[in-house]
C-alpha cells in the first residue's frame, strides 16, 4: 500500500453497494465480488460503513452486538474471507466503529434496564423519571436527549431514542471498547473509522445548559471536544499500538479549528 497520505480511501455502505443474493439489500459476499474492481482503482483501503448486528433503526450505527455480523450482511465467514481476498488484493479494510452510544437492544443496556444492581447500570447515564427530565438537551434529531426506557428511568440517548450513550468516565466501558477494537484487529484489518468520536465524554453532572432561556438547548461544549475525551481516545489507541499497527479515521461533530488542531495534525498522526 502506498504511504497514508498518499493512499486512496473508497468507502461503502454495504446496504446498497452490492446484493449477492437477490433479497435487495447489499452484503459482504457482495463486496468480495467487486474487489477486482476496486482494485482496478487504485484503491488502498475500504472503509465500510456498520456491518454489526444491529436492529437497523440508524442503519447499523445502533449495535445490538459489536461481535456479530448483523445477518442482512452475511456471516462472519463472508467477513474473514473479505479481509483474506482484500488483502490479496493489497487493499485494507477499515470498520466503522460506533463507539459512543450503543442499541438500547444490546446485551449491556438490557442488563442496566433490568438488574438496578448489574454493574453494567454504569455503563449508561440512567436518571429517574420522578426528578422529571434531568437536564434540557436536545437530542440531535430533535426533542429531549432523554427517553424514557421503563416505567422508572430515563436514559440519555443524545441522537436517536434507541441510540444510548456510553459513559467513557466508566474505565470498564473503555476496556470493553479496547476489547471490541482487539477483537478487529485480530481478524486482521487495517483500522477503524472512528463515529462521533470527539462526543465520547460529557460535562460532569449533566448540567443543563442555557437554562434561563426556554426550551431544549444544544449542549454544544458540554458534549463535544472535552479534554478527558482526548485523553481517554489517546490512551485507548495508544495501548492499542503497543500490539498492533492501524490507522484511524475520526469523525469529529461539528468539530471547529481549534479542536482539530488539537486532535489532528502530522505530529499526531500516530495517535489519532
Amino acid at each position: 500500500m502506498r504511504p497514508f497520505k498518499e493512499a486512496v480511501f473508497y468507502q461503502i455502505w454495504p446496504r446498497s453497494f452490492k446484493d449477492s443474493n437477490q433479497d435487495g439489500i447489499g452484503d459482504l459476499q457482495g463486496i468480495i465480488s467487486q474487489l477486482d474492481y476496486l482494485q482496478s482503482l487504485n484503491v488502498d483501503y475500504l472503509w465500510i460503513s456498520p456491518f454489526y448486528q444491529s436492529p437497523q433503526d440508524d442503519y447499523g450505527y445502533d449495535v445490538s452486538d459489536y461481535r456479530q455480523i448483523d445477518p442482512s450482511y452475511g456471516t462472519m465467514s463472508d467477513f474473514r474471507l473479505l479481509v483474506h481476498e482484500a488483502k490479496h488484493r493489497n487493499i485494507g479494510i477499515i470498520c466503522d466503529l460506533v463507539a459512543n452510544h450503543t442499541s438500547t437492544q444490546h446485551a449491556w443496556f438490557q442488563e442496566a434496564l433490568n438488574n438496578p444492581d448489574s454493574d453494567k447500570r454504569d455503563y449508561y447515564f440512567f436518571r429517574p423519571i420522578n426528578e422529571g427530565l434531568p437536564n434540557n438537551w436536545i437530542s440531535i434529531f430533535g426533542g429531549s436527549a432523554w427517553t424514557q426506557v421503563s416505567e422508572k428511568d430515563y436514559a440519555l440517548t443524545l441522537f436517536t431514542p434507541t441510540q444510548a450513550d456510553l459513559n467513557w468516565d466508566n474505565p470498564k466501558v473503555r476496556q470493553e471498547i479496547n476489547d471490541i477494537m482487539r477483537f478487529w484487529l485480530d481478524m486482521g484489518i487495517a483500522g477503524f473509522r472512528l463515529d462521533v468520536f470527539n462526543t465520547i465524554s460529557k460535562i460532569d453532572g449533566l448540567i443543563s445548559k442555557y437554562p434561563q432561556k426556554k426550551g431544549f438547548q444544544f449542549a454544544d461544549d458540554y458534549i463535544l471536544n472535552r479534554p478527558k475525551g482526548q485523553q481517554y481516545l489517546k490512551a485507548l489507541l495508544q495501548d492499542l499500538k503497543q500490539d498492533y499497527q492501524f490507522i484511524t479515521i475520526g469523525e469529529g461533530m461539528l468539530i471547529d479549528q481549534e479542536a482539530a488542531a488539537i486532535m489532528c495534525g502530522p505530529e499526531k498522526i500516530n495517535l489519532i
